[in-house]
Formats: C-alpha cells, structure tokens, sequence
C-alpha cells in the first residue's frame, strides 16, 4: 500500500510540474543596444554572430519557422 501512495504521489508531482512556466530572460535596452552594436549590415559573418549570440533556437525555412 505505501509504495502505491508513493507512486501515485510520484505520479501527480510529475504531472504538476510538466505544467511548469518558462520565463524568457530579459534584456534592458542598454544591453541589447551593446550586443547589437557588433552587426554591421554587409560585413558581419554569421560565424561572427553565431559566436557571439550562439545557435537559434528556430530557422526560417521559405515561410516556415522550424523549431
């Protein structure tokens, strides 16, 4: 009986947290105005951005966005 209580418990507390919200991080005006001052429209790489802002988590594919 006590490990079908754990188990059931186990179970709602997994449920519980699928439901958890992710919060995107925040970034003040100053910063995002620094970060943005490295792409030169015709002269940075995308290796150079990349490097500095790391993989996206979407791509464009002709109208579609890939997740």
């Amino acid at each position: 009986m006590l490990y079908r209580s754990a188990a059931i418990g186990f179970l709602i507390i997994l449920l519980i947290s699928g439901c958890a919200e992710t919060r995107l991080q925040t970034v003040d005006d100053a910063t995002l105005q620094q970060q943005l001052a490295l792409l030169e429209d015709g002269k940075t790489t995308k290796e150079a951005i990349l490097l500095k802002f790391g993989i996206p988590s979407s791509q464009f594919e002709g109208e579609r966005i890939l997740t």
